[in-house]
């Protein structure tokens, strides 16, 4: 009796391990940047040095973020140490941002590319990504900066 029991979790468990296998297999993904999690974040240029970008919630509908485009987000920037150097989540009106003309650190014009409404995503952006050797106010220079963005609207 035992030795069934054990004839049979074997059994069960390489089924398992052959679904799994079959499943990563034939999971058809395109060449995207990935999330921490592995979950694939649609439609961001791959191979973007200094930029790593995680999905913290999906978005929805077809229509997604491409240069030109005016959207309105909710942010919060924060520093390596953790500390908030800018944020509008307390706020009663969302930012509005420009894709793609240059008004943005070239972590958000490279990292905000491709969301869909309500989606989330948290940007780490590397300093020649963000504001580099120099800094701004409030970021002192060569800061690896971190973003978490949610997109409320792209405004058409």
């Amino acid at each position: 009796m035992v030795r069934s029991k054990k004839i049979f979790v074997i059994i069960c468990m390489t089924i398992s391990m052959a679904f799994t296998i079959f499943a990563v297999k034939n999971l058809k993904t395109p060449s995207l940047i990935t999330t921490g999690s592995g979950d694939v974040v649609a439609d961001v240029p791959q191979n973007v040095s200094g930029l790593t970008v995680e999905l913290m919630q999906y978005g929805m509908g077809d229509r997604k973020v491409q240069e030109g485009d005016y959207i309105l987000i909710r942010y919060e920037g924060k520093l390596a140490n953790g500390e908030v150097f800018a944020t509008n989540m307390s706020q009663m009106e969302p930012l509005g941002v420009f894709i793609g003309k240059g008004e943005n650190i070239e972590g958000w014009e490279k990292g905000l590319v491709g969301m869909r409404k309500n989606e989330k995503r948290k940007l780490i952006v590397e300093p020649k990504l963000g504001y580099g050797s120099v800094g701004k106010v409030g970021v002192p220079p060569d800061s690896t900066l971190t973003y978490e963005i949610h997109l409320l609207e792209i405004v058409e």
